[in-house]
């Protein structure tokens, strides 16, 4: 009986770990996403600002000249 108690909690230990392994690799992969989700969003961003920009500054070059 108290072997079989010993191989109850070896499993549930084991378990237990493999489980915490799923959830750390899950979690991981899941922050690596939103990372590279929020990196690509920063890139676009910046492209954007800088276009932007550009833009202000032809119509700005624009309205001088015509001035």
């Amino acid at each position: 009986m108290n072997q079989n108690s010993n191989l109850k909690n070896k499993f549930k230990k084991e378990l237990q770990t493999l489980l915490q392994s799923i959830i750390i690799v899950t979690v991981r992969d899941a922050l690596h996403s939103y990372l590279n989700l929020a990196e690509a969003t920063k890139i676009r961003l910046h492209a954007e600002f800088n276009t932007l920009s550009f833009m202000a500054g032809c119509f700005r070059f624009v309205k001088r000249k015509r001035l």
